[in-house]
């Protein structure tokens, strides 16, 4: 299972905790990040849409690219948006 933690700057404790750490926004972030400013992307639309505009680029970046169910983890009713988890 793979856990993916999304951001809006560089967090050292993310690869601490093994998970794979994704960046979303302006900032620059390091070659370990994946970057929703690559590949097909809504990133213009961050400012609005936060961290969901990493879930259209997940969807269609990678999840185009393998047959795999997804999950997406729901906490009382609210979807974690400053810490966002994608389970793979």
């Amino acid at each position: 299972m793979k856990i993916y933690c999304i951001t809006h700057e560089k967090m050292d404790f993310i690869e601490y905790l093994n998970l794979i750490p994704a960046g979303v926004g302006n900032a620059n972030f390091p070659s370990n990040y994946l970057d929703e400013k690559e590949g097909e992307n809504i990133s213009f639309k961050n400012r609005n849409y936060g961290e969901i505009s990493f879930h259209y680029w997940f969807w269609k970046n990678r999840l185009n690219k393998c047959n795999s169910n997804v999950w997406f983890v729901k906490v009382s009713q609210f979807m974690i948006l400053t810490l966002s988890l994608l389970i793979v």
